[in-house]
């Protein structure tokens, strides 16, 4: 019998495993493992045949880390935007790191952390006054 409150509710496939997606307060124990299970990562390879599951999403909840230094190869998994989206953020902290030593940031930095008295304090960090 459907009560009266629940007509707007769809019909949950799963509800012998006690999931409710609309619990009021929310389960923040299952959103833990929720994160858990949306990391990035590979599947941890076991003898069990029972893999724990988010009950949600149906991905594995305990994952191996996948590295930063990783070769795409090895993002390819998860689809062609990974391995790109990695790509382009090593090659923009490139660009920044490159931006940031042609334009003197380095010399600045270091004759500002090497000034003693004709200097400024913003938030601990010495400045030159100028």
């Amino acid at each position: 019998m459907i009560a009266e409150g629940d007509f707007n509710r769809p019909l949950l496939q799963n509800s012998s495993q006690g999931y409710d997606p609309f619990a009021s307060p929310p389960d923040l124990e299952l959103a833990e493992r929720h994160k858990m299970a949306m990391s990035i990562g590979t599947e941890k390879i076991t003898t069990d045949v029972t893999v724990e599951r988010c009950p949600c999403c149906h991905h594995a909840i305990f994952k191996t880390p996948i590295s930063m230094c990783c070769s795409e190869v090895d993002l390819c998994f998860m689809g062609v935007g990974h391995p790109l989206y990695y790509r382009l953020t090593k090659y923009f902290a490139a660009i920044i790191m490159l931006m940031f030593v042609s334009s003197g940031g380095v010399v600045v930095l270091i004759s500002n952390l090497q000034c003693k008295e004709a200097c400024a304090d913003f938030f601990g960090i010495p400045i030159m006054k100028l």
